[in-house]
């Protein structure tokens, strides 16, 4: 069996920029990307109408350079680290799944937490790398200081 067969495109080639968090909550997918959270409705994937849309959002509300997005009962925990100072963030969800209502910071500031990025949620607890360093690799993908590289710390955060 070849495995394309198997692939349904829910998206065209190029609709994101550099999406780096994906999220399934009954039929809602939401996807993070760099411009913000787009929502898809996979009820309607075999028309344009599934096509992405941004997840709407108040205008105080930033969802820009989300790095790794999670759910956590009515909220989406995401991973800012193309912000600075980095954070984590929970955009609680209107009850429709269709918009956010609010957002809670959940850490800005700590020393700890240099270059956050993957996380996963167990419970009501957020686990997730609080250093990943990624600006220690050149662009050949070489570690430029070895030696210089902290050791990594993995934190955990109530996301309620």
């Amino acid at each position: 069996m070849d495995a394309e067969e198997n692939l349904t495109p829910l998206t065209r080639a190029g609709e994101f920029l550099y999406p780096n968090g994906i999220v399934l909550r009954g039929p809602l997918l939401y996807i993070a990307e760099f411009r913000g959270i787009f929502v898809i409705d996979t009820r309607a994937i075999d028309t344009r109408a599934g096509a992405p849309a941004p997840l709407a959002t108040p205008p105080e509300i930033s969802t820009s350079s989300i790095d790794g997005l999670y759910l956590h009962k009515d909220r989406l925990v995401g991973v800012q680290n193309g912000v600075q100072p980095p954070r984590l963030m929970a955009y609680r969800l209107a009850a429709d799944g269709q918009s956010i209502i609010t957002a809670a910071l959940l850490v800005r500031g700590d020393p700890r937490v240099t270059d956050p990025t993957t996380g996963v949620i167990v419970d009501d607890s957020f686990y997730f790398i609080a250093n990943a360093e990624l600006d220690a690799v050149n662009e050949e993908s070489v570690i430029v200081n070895a030696a210089g590289i902290p050791q990594t710390k993995i934190l955990t955060i109530d996301p309620s």
